[in-house]
């Protein structure tokens, strides 16, 4: 089942998902529903504003929230949740409409707060097939929350060092979302404040 652009369809969709992945559901419901979120990213991204988002935002980040359970799909961090969640929230950042409710909610704090892990796993994998882009839809949702007239460091709770990270994998892993037409069109805007980060760096 997939959310419909009609109004009178999205409500019942929106609340069968935030029920699913509230806190109360055992883990494999909650990632189920927030796979299923995944493949409506584009229609939620853009769904009328009106609909709860504030619940809906919150049960999103219930779905990747650890509780204590033998299941290791719930850890802090797992890479195939966590990729699933990344390119749901790059999406929704796409829609100003969504900034509030991804601060607010808790979104950008949780994206600051894996960063290190995500790097240090992408760093130390074995092989090259088991390389994921979680750096580069982190870099996304930091450029697509952050306006470009504030500097993109101003997230306090991201280091300079740690933005540098972020910032060098992004690149390195940009070809693995070549078949995301929403990650190409996002290219140029990586260009520009890429470009923009640098020249800030070489003058501080």
């Amino acid at each position: 089942m997939s959310v419909s652009r009609s109004s009178a369809n999205q409500c019942p969709y929106i609340e069968k998902l935030i029920t699913c992945m509230g806190s109360n559901m055992p883990p494999r419901l909650r990632h189920a529903a927030l796979c299923a979120a995944h493949s409506s990213q584009e229609a939620l991204a853009f769904i009328d504003a009106n609909m709860d988002l504030t619940n809906l935002s919150s049960a999103i980040l219930t779905a990747v929230n650890p509780r204590p359970t033998d299941d290791d799909s719930d850890c802090f961090f797992h890479q195939l949740r966590d990729l699933c969640y990344l390119e749901l929230v790059f999406a929704l950042a796409k829609n100003l409409v969504w900034h509030q409710h991804l601060f607010e909610g808790g979104h950008i704090d949780r994206c600051s707060g894996i960063i290190a892990q995500s790097c240090k796993i992408q760093m130390s994998l074995p092989s090259f097939n088991n390389l994921q882009p979680h750096a580069f839809y982190l870099a996304g949702i930091f450029l697509r929350t952050t306006p470009e007239e504030l500097s993109d460091t101003s997230l306090s709770s991201i280091t300079e060092q740690l933005w540098w990270d972020i910032m060098r994998i992004a690149w390195s892993l940009a070809f693995l979302t070549i078949d995301n037409a929403n990650c190409v069109k996002f290219l140029p805007v990586l260009v520009t404040r890429t470009d923009k980060y640098l020249l800030t760096s070489s003058t501080v």
